[in-house]
C-alpha cells in the first residue's frame, strides 16, 4: 500500500478504471446476469470508487492519530 493518501487514491482509481471496468463489462453486456440496465453496473463501480475514497480518508485519519505514527 502506498504511504500517502494521494498515492492510495491514484492506485484505487487506476485499478477500478482498468481491472474494474474489465470485470464489469461481462455484467453490463448481460453475459453473467440477465436483466437490469447496463449502465447500472458502471454506476455501482462508481459508487465503489467513491466509497473507497471516503474510506481512505478515514484510514488516513486513524493512522495519523496513532501514537507511534506507523
Amino acid at each position: 500500500m502506498t504511504p500517502t493518501l494521494f498515492g492510495r487514491w491514484q492506485t484505487r482509481l487506476f485499478l477500478l478504471a482498468s481491472v474494474g471496468v474489465l470485470v464489469t463489462l461481462p455484467f453490463a453486456m448481460g453475459l453473467v446476469v440477465s436483466g437490469g440496465s447496463p449502465a447500472l453496473f458502471f454506476w455501482i463501480l462508481g459508487y465503489v470508487a467513491l466509497f473507497g475514497l471516503g474510506w481512505d480518508v478515514v484510514y488516513d485519519k486513524i493512522k495519523k492519530s496513532l501514537w507511534d505514527r506507523y
